[in-house]
């Protein structure tokens, strides 16, 4: 039996990621803090998310994502884009 740290898992069709506790830290790219219990804080202007894929989908991915913003003095919104591989995809 090998006492080498087993890799974490990755998240699976359907099933709800959680950032609470440094639950989705091998999934963070550049752009974001240490964990807290309630999840964690986005560093700076650009965030990665990395989603591993063993194989390409056969139809459409669907990220849900649920985000929250600081809003400080006269900032009253903050907007969100998505990218793969450099496309953009959406804006939130």
């Amino acid at each position: 039996m090998s006492d080498s740290p087993q890799p974490p898992p990755q998240p699976q069709p359907g099933e709800w990621a959680n950032a609470a506790n440094g639950g989705v830290h091998h999934l963070l790219g550049a752009g974001w803090s240490g964990h807290e219990p309630w999840g964690v804080w986005g560093v700076g202007a650009v965030h990665e998310f990395l989603l591993p894929l063993s194989e390409m989908p056969a139809g459409d991915i669907v990220l849900e994502v649920d985000a929250q913003a600081v809003l400080l003095g006269a900032r009253d919104s903050q907007s969100v884009e998505i990218e793969v591989a450099g496309e953009r995809l959406a804006a939130w």
